[in-house]
């Protein structure tokens, strides 16, 4: 029977799949979101619905927490109340920044067409209104987003509630008079925060606790007077710094004493509980930017202490292809299991194959002692798969999931299907089988459903996976078939209710 050619966006989209998928979209472009997630949500309500619910707790990316609840709004037949308000309450639950761009792209990806103008209308208002209800929370957000708020209020024609709001947004009262904040007032000190003397600035800057999104708009970039800049990196948070490691560098970081004094003072603060691969990708990337062994040791730390939030259950096979054109593959799975090392908690078996097996024992390894290790395995012969899985099963290694790292096209016995039914027999149980392709073979796949057994594959696009991505794709990896679907399908829905006020005139939410 003749099997036609798919890929994961046109096949049926397993959560693993979803997440690769999502995982390959770079950061800042939000359109790309739009055909994945528009066609989940169209297939599976459902899923889409409490999808939103997991990737908000274990997202790596933060446009994705921006994209994909906006981008549900945008199909018509997702009309059930629920998941509706879920999907609001996701869009509500962001900071303001991120609300604003979520709203933007919303309206850009057609949630007008969609017939749900009223419906952001209503939700914009009730944003606003929630947060004018706690005036210190307002006045920090002023402080530090007041373009942001700006717009909020002009979007849907909001007013705000109150003479001090309207003036800090509009710079009058609400009838229109002018209104002028007051002297000594934290938004009148960060007004003429660039006309002040350095240590004046840096006084009032710690005086008024500005956050650093204030202060970075208020000089227009990082603060190039030592003082001035000490005092801004006191106000930063350790996700700001790692973010912001390769510009202090640039302003003296290397060689200002107190400026390195301030931020390894500063970088020793706890940030707040995140997304594991997120902090991961800060920290890696803050640390390719900076030199010195201190700061450095620093960083691996709040590196260290990401990953220590995150874990994969079980012990783990991984098979990796060095049959000819596979050094992507060879590269690929040196970092899976490396990552599969750092997060697991049981053993963790490398064999590489082409028609022959080799084995390297991975437990409790670096990816740079896998490095070392695996230095001299190069591309090149023939592919069997079942090889290496047999030496797997001779040598008795525990196996509890498997992870396939290959273009899929396996051509000489033993054949994967064949040693794989052996070992569910043994075993009495079937160890999931994660399939990372990295290029277009398909007689693997279609050898494994033909003898009915799942294989989650994961399209790597004929690419090396870097060292970022695959904290979050080894992050999700599951010893059950449906673990991870079963994981989304129990993370509980939001409720608008439950993140924003309820409005004390209903029929103010209609202008």
């Amino acid at each position: 029977m003749k099997t036609s050619k798919t890929t994961a966006t046109e096949a049926a989209l397993t959560p693993n799949a979803l997440i690769a998928e999502l995982g390959r979209i770079g950061h800042g472009d939000l359109k790309p979101y739009v055909p994945i997630m528009r066609r989940v949500t169209q297939e599976n309500p459902e899923l889409a619905a409490h999808f939103l619910s997991w990737n908000k707790l274990n997202g790596q990316v933060r446009d994705s927490l921006v994209a994909l609840p906006a981008i549900t709004l945008t199909v018509p037949q997702f009309d059930d109340a629920e998941l509706l308000d879920n999907s609001l309450a996701h869009m509500a639950s962001l900071p303001l920044r991120d609300f604003m761009r979520s709203l933007r792209f919303a309206k850009e990806a057609g949630v007008g067409a969609a017939g749900r103008s009223r419906t952001m209308k209503r939700l914009v208002l009730r944003y606003l209104r929630t947060l004018e209800s706690d005036q210190s929370k307002w006045k920090r957000i002023a402080l530090q987003h007041r373009d942001s708020l700006r717009e909020a209020y002009a979007m849907f024609h909001v007013k705000p509630s109150s003479d001090f709001q309207n003036a800090v947004i509009y710079g009058r009262a609400l009838d229109k008079t002018k209104m002028e904040l007051p002297h000594g007032s934290a938004f009148h000190a960060l007004d003429n925060l660039r006309k002040m003397p350095p240590l004046e600035a840096a006084g009032a800057i710690m005086t008024h606790r500005f956050p650093f999104m204030a202060i970075l708009k208020a000089f227009g970039g990082l603060p190039k007077d030592p003082d001035i800049l000490v005092a801004t990196i006191a106000r930063m948070t350790p996700t700001e710094l790692t973010t912001n490691t390769k510009g202090l560098m640039a302003r003296g970081l290397k060689t200002e004493g107190k400026i390195k004094a301030a931020y390894e003072e500063a970088l020793g603060k706890k940030d707040k509980p995140g997304r594991g691969p997120a902090n991961v990708l800060k920290a890696t990337t803050a640390m390719e930017a900076i030199e010195d062994e201190g700061i450095k040791a620093k960083l691996q730390m709040k590196q260290e202490r990401a990953l220590d939030a995150m874990s994969v259950e079980g012990d783990w096979l991984v098979l990796a292809d060095k049959s000819g054109s596979m050094s992507s593959a060879i590269e690929t799975a040196r970092l899976v299991s490396g990552t599969l090392s750092r997060l697991g908690k049981g053993r963790v078996s490398l064999i590489f194959f082409d028609t022959v097996p080799y084995f390297y024992d991975a437990t409790g390894k670096t990816y740079e002692e896998i490095l070392e290790q695996t230095k001299r395995v190069n591309a090149g012969g023939g592919t069997s798969i079942g090889c290496g899985l047999l030496m797997a099963v001779q040598k008795q290694v525990p196996i509890d999931g498997i992870v396939v790292v290959s273009d899929g096209e396996e051509n000489q016995n033993p054949y994967f299907y064949h040693q794989y039914a052996a070992l569910v027999q043994a075993l009495g149980k079937q160890p999931p089988v994660h399939f990372f392709k990295v290029g277009s073979g398909e007689p693997f796949i279609r050898s494994m459903e033909s003898a009915g057994y799942p294989v989650n594959t994961i399209e790597l696009g004929g690419k090396t996976v870097d060292r970022y991505s695959v904290v979050g794709l080894v992050s999700v990896l599951n010893t059950q078939h449906y673990g991870l679907l079963e994981t989304i399908m129990d993370t509980p829905l939001l409720r608008l209710d439950d993140v924003l006020k309820p409005l004390k005139v209903e029929a103010e939410a209609v202008i």
